[in-house]
C-alpha cells in the first residue's frame, strides 16, 4: 500500500469513527435527552456527584465534548454553581478516557453484531425511543469497526521506510509529540479517536511507548483546546469560564507529567501493560490524577475565574434587556413604565413563538426548532431580568397605585413565561414526535391545531392591549375566550369518541389531545392577564359554583 493510499484510508477511517460518535450522541439524546437533561440538573448540587455524573454521561453519550456543552447550558440558567459545574468536566475527562480504555481491547468480534441488532432496532422499533437506541447502537459498531480499520491501515506502515523515519524525526523531541498530538486532536474535535489512533501507531511500533505517552499529553491538550477557542467571542461568561478552567486543567497536568514521563513508562511497563496499551493506560492516569488534584480546589477556581471573566451583555442578543435602567437612580414612575416596555417585548417574543408552534405542526420543519429554543430561553431571561429589576425598588416609595401596577406586570411576565414553558415543553416536542413518527392529524383536528394558534396570537395581542391600557371591555372579551378553548376539546373529545365507535383507527398516536390541552393551558395563561383588571372593577365572579 503506498503512502497516498495510506493517507486516504487513515482520513476515512477517522471520519467512520467520528461519525460513529456521533451517532451515539445523537441517538442517546434524542431517547433520553429531556429526561437527562432534568435528572442530571437536578443532582449536580456538590461537586462529587457533579464529577460521577460527569463521567457517566460521557460514557452514555460517548463525547466529553457533549457533556459540557450540557453543563454549560447549566450553569447559563443558574442551575448549578460553578465549582460543581468544573466537577463535571473533570468526570467528563474521566469518563472520555475510560471510553478509550474500553475500546482499546480486541473486541473485533463485537461489532458485527451491535451493527445487526442496531439496524433491527431501528429499522423494526415501533417507537421512536427504540429506533432511537439503535441508531446509538450501529454507531457504537461501526466506532468498532472503525478501529478494526484503523488497526489494519497502521499495521504495514511499520515496514515504510520514509513513514518510519519520518515519525522517528517528529517523535524524538516529546514537546514536538505534543504538540502535533494537541493539533491533530483539535482538528479532529475528538481525543478518543486520536487516543485509539496513537495506540494503533505504538502497538505497532511506528512510534516508542514514551513517544506516544507524551502524545497522549497532546491529546488532552488538544481536547480543551475546541471549547476554549470557540468562547472566545462568546459574551457569554460562563461559558468562558469552564473552556478556561478545563483548559488551565490540562495545560497544569501536562506540565507536571512532561518532565516525569521517563519515570512514569517503566512503571506502566511494571504493571503488565503492553506497548499499546501503555499511552491509553497513561491517558487514564493522567485524567485521574488531575481530577483528584484539581476536585478538591474547584472552589477556589471557580473564585478565580470569576473574577477573571466577567460577563459583558449584547446589545444584540434578542435576549438582553434594552429599557431596565438601574432602578436605584430612576423614580419609581420611571422604573415601572421601563419594565412595562420590557414586557412588550417578552409578549412579542412569546408571540413569535406560538406562530413557530404553529409552523412546526404544519410543515415539521427541525431547522426552526432552534430558533424556537431561543425564543424560549429569550422569554426566560427577560422575566427573570425584570423581576429582578422590579426587586431593588424601593418598597415604602411606592405609592398604592404603583403596588398594584407592579403586581400586574409581575402577572403578565409570569404568565408570558408559563405560557412560553408550555409551547416549548409540550407543543413543539408533540410536533416533532408527530413528524419524527410519520404521524398523521384527521383533517378536521388538523384545522383546530392551526386555528387554535392564529387564536392564541390574537388573543395574546387583546391581552397585552388590556396589560397596556387597562381596558375593561377587552377585558371581559378577553375572559371569555377561555369558554372557546374549553369547546374545542370538548368538541375534539367527543369527534374521537365517535370514531372509535365505528372502528376507526386514529393516526396520530394521542398527539391531537395533547397539543389540544396544552394550547387550552396556553389561553388560560393568556386570559388569566385580564381577570386582574376584571378583579379591580368588581366584574369577576368568586366562583363559577350554583
Amino acid at each position: 500500500m503506498s503512502s497516498t493510499e495510506v493517507v486516504v484510508h487513515l482520513m476515512g477511517e477517522i471520519a467512520l469513527l467520528l461519525w460513529g460518535i456521533h451517532m451515539v450522541r445523537t441517538g442517546v439524546l434524542r431517547a433520553y435527552g429531556g429526561p437527562l437533561r432534568r435528572w442530571v440538573a437536578a443532582r449536580l448540587g456538590s461537586r462529587p456527584r457533579a464529577f460521577l455524573f460527569g463521567a457517566g454521561v460521557t460514557l452514555a453519550l460517548q463525547s466529553s465534548t457533549a457533556t459540557a456543552l450540557m453543563t454549560v447550558s447549566f450553569v447559563d440558567s443558574g442551575a448549578i454553581p460553578l465549582a460543581a459545574a468544573l466537577a463535571a468536566l473533570l468526570g467528563a475527562n474521566v469518563g472520555s478516557a475510560l471510553i478509550a480504555q474500553v475500546f482499546s481491547f480486541d473486541i473485533s468480534l463485537v461489532y458485527p453484531v451491535l451493527l445487526f441488532l442496531g439496524l433491527i432496532a431501528f429499522r423494526r422499533g415501533e417507537r421512536s425511543k427504540a429506533r432511537d437506541i439503535g441508531r446509538a447502537t450501529i454507531g457504537v459498531g461501526l466506532m468498532l469497526l472503525a478501529l478494526n480499520l484503523l488497526s489494519q491501515t497502521v499495521r504495514p506502515v511499520e515496514g515504510a521506510l520514509g513513514v518510519v523515519n519520518l515519525l522517528f524525526a517528529l517523535t524524538r523531541d516529546p514537546l514536538l509529540n505534543l504538540a502535533v498530538a494537541a493539533a491533530l486532536t483539535w482538528a479532529a474535535h475528538s481525543s478518543v479517536a486520536i487516543m485509539l489512533f496513537i495506540g494503533s501507531l505504538v502497538a505497532t511500533d511506528v512510534v516508542s511507548p514514551l513517544a506516544g505517552m507524551s502524545m497522549a499529553l497532546g491529546a488532552n491538550l488538544g481536547s480543551a483546546l475546541n471549547p476554549y477557542f470557540d468562547s472566545l467571542g462568546s459574551r457569554d461568561a460562563g461559558r468562558r469560564r469552564l473552556a478556561a478552567g478545563n483548559l488551565l486543567n490540562r495545560a497544569v497536568g501536562c506540565l507536571l507529567f512532561l518532565p516525569f514521563l521517563d519515570r512514569i513508562a517503566p512503571w506502566l511497563a511494571e504493571l503488565g501493560l503492553r506497548s499499546g496499551e501503555a499511552p491509553i493506560g497513561f491517558h487514564l492516569l493522567f485524567n485521574v490524577v488531575m481530577a483528584a488534584l484539581f476536585l478538591p480546589a474547584a472552589p477556589m477556581v471557580a473564585r478565580l475565574l470569576t473574577w477573571a471573566y466577567v460577563s459583558a451583555p449584547d446589545p444584540g442578543d434578542p435576549a438582553t434587556p434594552r429599557y431596565l435602567e438601574s432602578s436605584t437612580q430612576v423614580s419609581p414612575v420611571v422604573a415601572l413604565t421601563n419594565a412595562a416596555r420590557e414586557s412588550l417585548r417578552l409578549a412579542d417574543g412569546l408571540e413569535a413563538l406560538i406562530g413557530l408552534s404553529g409552523e412546526a405542526f404544519a410543515h415539521g420543519e427541525r431547522s426552526r426548532m432552534g430558533e424556537a429554543a431561543g425564543l424560549g430561553r429569550m422569554v426566560a431571561n427577560l422575566h427573570d431580568a425584570i423581576e429582578r429589576y422590579l426587586s431593588r425598588l424601593d418598597a415604602e416609595a411606592l405609592s398604592e397605585a404603583d403596588g398594584r401596577r407592579l403586581s400586574a406586570i409581575l402577572d403578565f411576565t409570569a404568565a408570558m413565561k408559563e405560557a412560553a414553558g408550555r409551547v416549548t415543553r409540550g407543543l413543539l416536542k408533540h410536533a416533532a414526535k408527530m413528524h419524527k413518527g410519520h404521524l398523521a392529524f384527521a383533517p378536521e383536528a388538523g384545522e383546530d391545531i392551526a386555528a387554535l394558534h392564529r387564536r392564541l396570537i390574537d388573543d395574546l395581542r387583546l391581552a397585552t392591549a388590556v396589560f397596556t391600557t387597562g381596558d375593561l371591555e377587552a377585558a371581559r372579551r378577553l375572559a371569555a375566550e377561555k369558554e372557546y378553548f374549553r369547546d374545542v376539546e370538548r368538541l375534539a373529545n367527543e369527534r374521537r369518541q365517535s370514531r372509535i365507535r365505528v372502528g376507526a383507527v386514529a393516526t396520530d398516536g394521542g398527539l391531537e389531545l395533547a397539543a389540544l390541552r396544552d394550547l387550552k393551558a396556553i389561553g388560560g395563561d393568556i386570559v388569566a392577564t385580564g381577570y386582574r383588571v376584571l378583579q379591580q372593577s368588581g366584574m369577576l365572579l368568586q366562583s363559577r359554583l350554583a
